[in-house]
């Protein structure tokens, strides 16, 4: 304990201090997509558009509670299983849930959501403790004081960590991976290392259920295993552990946990629709029934098809292969299935002619009245078939995600005093009494329409911390720096690292730029896919952080090393 040092135990008390005051000021925010992750995490499910890594991994210590319930009144386990009216038959998933015994709801919610941020907020902190370890062991320890700083006090960080969603949680299993392999590349003890390797490899395949993206991080263990000490033959039975480990855990989880909830061994028939919305997000928007004839079954069918799938075609559709009753889908599957498979180019240009000039509905209908898997493949047929017709005007774009990242703005997520702060619309609720309700201790209820239009997925209104909600909205306005001027610090630090001096290793001098060079390899090969939003840029924000705080140590070195050397030739 003493070799941590006065500095880190001083830091981890600031930075746990900051985030308490955080829980403290405000509830798990469980709105939009936040909604699906949660209702996953007691309901031991999985989902087909949503990667379920990050509710399987939360839910993990409610399986047992979970048995228990069921076992001691079976009438309540319905508050886990909120599909209770399948129409189809399979195994209830993703259905509007039936009437339950609500003090049971009311009693076991709350509960839910303090353990879900606790969960949240430890697996970050325990984040920013490793950056904090790896900074020191590689720069200096003041090198890890301001990363764990940076990144544990980073309020972008903290406020994403009180989301019932997969982003932080995932940042962080990819900065304990490269803490595990760090250590483990350093230690001479061969089964260490193993073990080592071994954990590296959970953590990253955690990382990759939680968000499918992560995948396009594989440089980072590969170039530890490459640079290995090891000889030879060790780093391939490194290779080779680390290989069954992960698809052990991926087969695993698949046969026993996602399977069984949604009938099927895919993890995802949602890459197609992500796909087509590329498509329609690009400057320039690539679609036209013309690029080919998958395009044209696309036009066909949303003309075809009835215009708007139900209600439920939002992740519950997503919940099962099967959601969708066969006999609701067997006239629609009878008619347009052989246009599908058909590779007549002709036939399916005379199909189009006659139906063009009908108002297109609803792409969701082809997942609802054809088939996951069906609507899944022609939807990522439209979208090769888009990028080949018009490949110049697609890489133009990709190239204007790419720039986006050195100037996006963070997203302001919780609600703030400050209207200043680029919230569109601007969030100003807690400065208008006649939006709350005064409680004790100092916490208010939020009763505004304008606050509910970013809500807490809760019955009624949250109660709010105020003294602390104004705290956060401070913290937010004054660490707004301006996205370019980061950059332009990590840049720095990268140049500065390379000139090091002679006591400093290779890991100190070339591991910035290589961190640098994989962070900006995965935006690029994301924006080719899809369009960069504030949550795939969560993935790398440790990486981020991190490089800004060499940059920051580096910067204050150069300068102090400056002035040291001034202040010896005036003396």
């Amino acid at each position: 304990m003493r070799a941590l040092g006065k500095s880190f135990w001083l830091t981890l008390i600031v930075v746990l201090f900051v985030r308490g005051l955080f829980v403290l000021t405000y509830p798990l925010n469980v709105s939009g997509d936040g909604v699906t992750y949660f209702r996953m995490i007691p309901t031991r499910t999985s989902n087909l558009t949503h990667a379920s890594g990050y509710p399987f991994l939360v839910g993990l210590p409610l399986a047992v509670p979970r048995a228990v319930v069921a076992a001691l009144r079976p009438s309540d386990s319905a508050l886990l299983t909120p599909d209770a009216e399948r129409r189809s038959g399979s195994p209830a998933v993703g259905a509007a849930p039936p009437p339950i015994d609500l003090e049971i709801r009311q009693a076991l919610m709350p509960l839910l959501t303090l353990y879900v941020t606790i969960f949240n907020h430890l697996v970050n902190v325990l984040a920013a403790i490793c950056l904090f370890l790896l900074l020191r062991a590689v720069f200096s320890a003041t090198a890890g004081v301001v990363s764990g700083l940076v990144y544990g006090l980073n309020p972008w960080n903290i406020q994403w960590a009180t989301l019932s969603r997969p982003e932080q949680v995932q940042s962080d299993l990819v900065v304990l991976m490269l803490g595990v392999l760090y250590f483990a590349r350093k230690t001479a003890s061969s089964g260490w290392k193993r073990v080592g390797y071994a954990v590296a490899a959970v953590l990253f395949v955690l990382g990759i259920l939680a968000k499918f993206n992560a995948v396009l991080l594989v440089g980072l263990p590969v170039v530890f295993l490459v640079t290995d000490p090891s000889s030879r033959v060790e780093r391939i039975r490194l290779g080779v552990l680390s290989l069954v480990t992960a698809l052990g855990l991926y087969g695993a989880f698949v046969v026993l946990y996602h399977a069984p909830s949604t009938g099927t061994y895919s993890l995802s028939y949602g890459v197609g629709h992500a796909l087509y919305v590329r498509l329609e997000r690009n400057p320039v928007p690539l679609f036209r029934p013309e690029n080919g004839i998958a395009s044209m079954k696309f036009a066909i069918l949303t003309r075809g098809l009835p215009p708007e799938a139900p209600s439920c075609c939002g992740p519950t559709l997503f919940s099962h292969v099967n959601w969708v009753p066969e006999e609701e889908r067997r006239p629609y599957r009878e008619r347009y299935l052989p246009l599908l498979r058909s590779n007549d180019e002709g036939a399916v240009k005379q199909i189009y002619a006659a139906v063009r000039d009908r108002p297109a509905g609803a792409w969701t209908s082809i997942y609802y009245y054809l088939g996951l898997r069906e609507g899944d493949d022609l939807l990522r047929a439209v979208f090769f078939e888009s990028v080949r017709a018009r490949p110049g005007v697609y890489l133009a774009g990709a190239w204007r995600f790419f720039l986006d990242i050195f100037v996006e703005r963070q997203e302001v997520l919780v609600p703030v005093v400050d209207p200043q702060l680029g919230a569109d619309p601007p969030l100003n609720v807690l400065a208008d009494p006649r939006n709350l309700e005064p409680l004790r201790f100092g916490f208010v209820r939020i009763s505004s329409s304008e606050y509910r239009s970013r809500e807490l997925a809760y019955k009624g209104s949250p109660a709010i911390w105020l003294p602390g909600a104004r705290l956060v909205s401070g913290l937010l306005s004054v660490t707004s720096v301006p996205t370019l001027l980061l950059w332009a610090v990590i840049g720095i630090g990268a140049a500065l690292s390379l000139r090091g001096t002679g006591a400093d290793p290779g890991s100190a001098r070339w591991g910035p730029l290589l961190v640098l060079a994989i962070m900006l390899a995965y935006f690029a090969g994301w924006s080719l896919l899809f369009n960069i939003r504030n949550k795939d840029v969560r993935l790398v924000q440790p990486l981020f952080d991190g490089l800004v705080a060499v940059g920051l140590w580096r910067i204050g070195e150069w300068i102090r090393r400056g002035a040291a050397g001034r202040f010896r030739a005036w003396s």
